[in-house]
């Protein structure tokens, strides 16, 4: 009888091998089914899903049919290659290597694309099922006393262990077109990167040919301000010969005074440019800053052809930018009007249920479930209409704010290039000034040395010959700004990526 009873309390070894075998089979068929299932959801998303977004056409834009570009003068191609070399400066080019490194706009325009490209994979997400792992474990007493005049308690355990998957079928591309939206959204913020470093770069181009150029007016302001000085000494020694009255040395002594206040000027002026310089490249803004001289800088640079108006909308960061808004907006319509659709979600879970832990993972405790549901709009339907009509609406304004951008990039090449001309036109009738001054300042200088000419109109006409060189310096600044302007509007050398910004978590 003892081993009779000690044969049925302990199952046979072949008996508990076949039952574990059949609790693996079941704990595998289950998740197999699951799968296979969420397979031929897949398929039928892929074979029948549809998008409700409209498809992008390319935009008509006035003046993108033309063959050139207003004032275009010879056929050199144009390249996006580094354009501020052109100018033979290793000053300048260290700077703006620098201002690339350390702006705090370009790094917040770099951090700004990543930021953009984490939301891509939040927006990637509902794609894919969600996944949940739980377990759980609770305690209970119950006192019958509550209902049975002489009940009594028990307690009961409860654990749980369960996986848990829920997906959205997608039929209506709502999630797909979210994730394309966020995708563009990226490239959206890499052309506004790049703008942000063509901006960066213009600006220092800017500020620096204008701090080189006033250097060198300061020099020639206190060269102005040393003949002054002579002419208030010999003002001095004729009005105590009784040669003039007061009134011509007190002119003398306001000449002298408006001299030193030029300096000064001159002087502040070149410091607010180096300060800009150091505020844009994220330096302290009182480094000192070395400067080539402005004679040195290389502008005889001949204009660079625009080529075809239509190659500009291709290349422009701004215009690329504001054409990938029209392709989110479009795909924003999609998204509102799929909201309007029912929507198809399956939740499927496996597991243990057991009021014994010991038992938990026992073939006898498993469960699983497999639900599906639709839900569909009913009382918010006119929100949801408006949201499309919105969306429409909105598309249609980011087309508009293309044909803006692209039209203001045909106006910056085409002005840029005309004023180039009037430039030119205006050097050339500068330099004939000049060589207009520079004679009768020789002929001064022979009529003071023969006794014919006073010294007083040497000096005058040598201030007259300095300032014909202020003239010419501000003349040949606007050519190399145009220079810039120029390059700016083509969006030539946003390309230089070599230099990315470092965040400040970054090793310097």
């Amino acid at each position: 009888m003892r081993r009779q009873a000690a044969g049925k309390a302990h199952k046979p070894e072949k008996m508990v091998n076949k039952e574990m075998n059949i609790c693996k089979s079941r704990f595998l068929r289950t998740p197999r089914f699951l799968r296979i299932t969420l397979l031929l959801l897949l398929l039928c998303q892929v074979m029948f899903g549809c998008s409700l977004s409209p498809k992008y056409e390319k935009i008509s834009v006035p003046g993108d049919a033309a063959k050139s570009f207003y004032g275009q003068s010879n056929a050199k191609a144009f390249s996006d290659n580094s354009w501020w070399t052109d100018f033979n400066d290793p000053c300048l080019n260290g700077l703006i290597k620098n201002a690339l490194a350390g702006s705090p706009d370009a790094i917040a325009a770099l951090l700004n694309v990543e930021a953009y490209r984490q939301q891509a994979v939040i927006a990637s997400a509902p794609l894919f099922p969600d996944l949940s792992l739980s377990a759980d474990a609770t305690r209970t007493k119950v006192n019958l006393n509550t209902f049975l005049p002489f009940g009594n308690s028990f307690t009961n355990n409860a654990f749980g262990l369960s996986l848990t998957a829920s997906y959205e079928v997608d039929l209506w591309k709502r999630l797909s077109n979210a994730q394309k939206r966020a995708r563009i959204a990226i490239l959206s913020a890499r052309e506004n990167q790049k703008t942000v470093y063509l901006t960066l770069v213009s600006n220092i181009c800017d500020l620096y040919f204008r701090l080189s150029e006033q250097d060198a007016e300061v020099l020639i302001a206190k060269q102005i301000g040393g003949i002054h000085k002579k002419l208030l000494a010999d003002a001095k020694r004729r009005y105590l010969d009784g040669a003039i009255d007061s009134s011509a040395l007190a002119a003398a002594r306001k000449l002298r005074a408006e001299a030193l206040q030029a300096i000064s000027g001159a002087q502040s002026l070149a410091r607010s440019f180096a300060f800009q310089i150091n505020a844009l490249s994220g330096r302290n803004p009182t480094k000192d800053i070395v400067v080539s001289g402005f004679d040195g800088i290389n502008s005889g640079l001949a204009p660079v052809p625009a080529g075809l108006p239509s190659s500009l909308l291709s290349r422009r960061p701004d215009v690329r930018a504001a054409e990938d808004n029209v392709r989110a907006a479009l795909l924003a319509i999609g998204i509102a009007k799929a909201a309007l659709l029912p929507s198809v979600r399956l939740t499927a879970s496996t597991g243990y249920k057991s009021s014994d832990l010991s038992d938990l993972i026992d073939h006898y405790s498993s469960v699983w479930t497999l639900a599906g549901g639709i839900a569909a709009p009913l009382f918010n339907r006119g929100a949801k209409k408006a949201a499309v009509k919105q969306a429409q609406i909105e598309a249609k304004i980011a087309v508009q704010k293309y044909i803006s951008t692209a039209l203001s990039a045909f106006k910056d090449v085409d002005f840029a290039l005309s004023v180039y001309a009037d430039i030119k036109e205006r050097l050339v009738l500068e330099d004939e000034k000049i060589f207009a001054q520079q004679v009768q300042f020789e002929n001064a200088k022979l009529d003071y040395l023969s006794g014919t000419g006073s010294y007083a109109a040497f000096l005058n006409n040598r201030i007259l010959m300095e300032r014909a060189k202020i003239a010419k310096n501000r003349l040949v600044l606007e050519l190399l700004q145009n220079r810039v302007q120029l390059m700016t509007a083509l969006g030539g050398g946003f390309w230089y990526a070599a230099a990315s910004p470092k965040t400040s978590g970054e090793k310097q």
